[in-house]
């Protein structure tokens, strides 16, 4: 046997390492993309990942073999060819499953590692086998320092997997990735490159005949080409991959974010379908059904018709016109009445008309807390009649809508202010309440009355051309005192003073008019206690204080 010499071509050892490191940068970026599928996608990503991979090694372990120029023409055994590859394809495979596990324990690390360290060393001696009539002599020493460098390259690998899988993509983990693979192209050549060294190569007699071996310049264009074209072909699919993913958990992510919005908020929100079923509702959506005494599944059939019809109609205007639509409004259920705002959106999916969601905020203890506050700024508390605000409010409304003239009588019990003083403020104050409800049996439909204050009252009404309707409404006034007053045993007489002013004659402003109307009061009450009084310019001179 003659040993065979040759030396290292430069160019050829730089593309093995170049090699090593796409093989390793595929090996980072494929490990994301199993552990980030499930299913059928998985296992895909799985043997892809392991046969790129493997053929990525593979083919840095031949580039550097071709490397090593000698003088002889070196051909290869095919069948310890094909099963280098698989031996570089099971320990590829190994890897992968290990980073794909959702933990990865320090026993289970090293047995992992050793396992691939071996399996990536045995795919390199088989690989230096396959040369036809090469027999070959290893040096102990460098020949286990290989298989500890294959299997420490072999712990780093995994464990770099099984970290980069874990981790989502951004620039900072593309850097790293990208030293990583670096540091691991190094390893896996140094690797390589001890075998080499440890091997000395001795050229035998004789040729083989039952089989042709494979020529090292085809060999090495053939796995280059293939490896290159596999590693680009999985990195593409493995981007596309994770945009897909990434726009699917974006969708998912604005689908929870949505889900969250609707369950977690404090009004009822319901979903209805098109021919207004309802399909679902939140948490504070059931519970308002249950305070409501309202089934779920027997929500419409339980409106009053008035009730019904007015939320269908509003209902049929958002489902045709596809504009969201707030509505105030009032329903009554098993007569008790609820106050609700009620927003309709049109939901549309893929540019069709999918749902109705209706937001219902119940108002009914907001519009109770404002219709007490509107009372209490607005009606006295004693008679429970509208107070003078109240009073001047309507009057300014009435004259800014008025298409007739309207009359302003403006009342005033007489002696009240002795039995006030004589009898005390509680009897006053019972005198004044029996003499309101005594007033308000005269005003007629479209009238208006108020306590101003004290013992002053005010009453608004249409007037006729002729005044015939405030004479009637005074002399009934005067008539309902002429009967006593029973308070406490107390047996009280009293009477009215009323003076009348009318709109535009006497003025077109309220509270104007408002003072006309006292001025003929008190010409009234001089005149004659129980007597009412027009307003005229003549009066407005002789008692007009001011």
């Amino acid at each position: 046997m003659t040993e065979v010499f040759g030396e290292y071509h430069a160019g050829l050892i730089v593309l093995s390492y170049i090699t090593a490191v796409l093989a390793a940068y595929t090996a980072l970026d494929l490990s994301e993309r199993v552990v980030h599928t499930k299913g059928w996608k998985n296992k895909g990503w799985l043997l892809a990942g392991s046969l790129t991979m493997g053929l990525g090694i593979w083919s840095m372990h031949f580039i550097g073999m071709m490397s090593f120029q000698t003088e002889a023409d070196m051909t290869y055994d095919p069948r310890l060819v094909i099963l280098s590859i698989f031996v570089a394809f099971i320990g590829s495979l190994l890897s992968f499953y290990v980073a794909n596990g959702k933990n990865l324990p320090k026993l289970r690390l090293w047995a992992a590692s050793f396992a691939m360290g071996s399996a990536i060393a045995s795919m390199h001696f088989i690989g230096m086998e396959s040369m036809d009539h090469i027999k070959i002599v290893y040096n102990p020493t460098l020949y286990a320092a290989s298989f500890a460098i294959a299997i420490t390259a072999s712990f780093a690998a995994l464990k770099l997997s099984f970290v980069f899988a874990k981790k989502t993509g951004s620039f900072r983990m593309l850097f790293i990735k990208i030293g990583s693979a670096l540091f691991m192209g190094g390893a896996i050549s140094g690797m390589h490159y001890t075998g080499m060294a440890a091997a000395s190569l001795h050229m035998t007699e004789g040729h083989r005949t039952d089989y042709t071996g494979i020529d090292a310049v085809q060999l090495g264009i053939g796995v280059v080409m293939i490896t290159l074209f596999l590693q680009a072909l999985l990195i593409f699919g493995a981007i596309t991959d994770k945009r897909l993913l990434f726009q699917a958990e974006k969708v998912k992510d604005n689908e929870e974010r949505f889900q969250s919005l609707i369950n977690h908020n404090i009004d009822p929100i319901y979903v209805f379908s098109l021919e207004g079923r309802m399909l679902s509702a939140n948490s504070a959506g059931y519970m308002f059904l249950k305070m409501m005494g309202v089934e779920y599944g027997l929500f419409s059939g339980l409106f009053r018709r008035e009730d019904h019809e007015k939320l269908l109609g509003w209902f049929h205007q958002v489902k045709h016109e596809l504009q969201a639509l707030n509505r105030d409004t009032q329903i009554t259920l098993f007569d008790n009445r609820f106050d609700l705002n009620l927003t309709m959106i049109p939901v549309c999916v893929k540019g069709r008309l999918d749902s109705i969601y209706v937001i219902c905020k119940d108002m009914t203890k907001q519009r109770e807390a404002e219709r007490k506050i509107h009372r209490m700024a607005h009606y006295d508390a004693l008679t429970d009649l509208p107070n003078r605000r109240y009073a001047v409010s309507h009057l300014k409304h009435v004259l800014h809508q008025q298409q007739k003239a309207t009359a302003v009588l403006f009342l005033d019990l007489n002696r009240f202010k002795a039995f006030n003083d004589d009898l005390g403020h509680n009897i006053g104050d019972l005198l004044l309440i029996e003499a309101a409800k005594r007033l308000a049996e005269c005003v007629p439909e479209q009238g208006f009355i108020a306590r101003l204050g004290g013992d002053e009252f005010i009453i608004i009404i249409p007037a006729d051309p002729d005044r015939q309707n405030i004479d009637r409404l005074s002399e009934r006034l005067i008539q309902q005192f002429e009967s006593a007053f029973y308070i406490k045993k107390h047996r009280l007489n009293t009477s009215v003073s009323i003076g009348i002013a009318i709109s535009p004659t006497d003025g077109t402003d309220g509270e104007e008019l408002i003072k006309k109307a006292d001025i003929a009061m008190y010409a009234a009450k001089k005149q004659n206690q129980s007597k009412y009084q027009y307003f005229s310019p003549s009066i407005g001179m002789q008692y007009d204080p001011s």
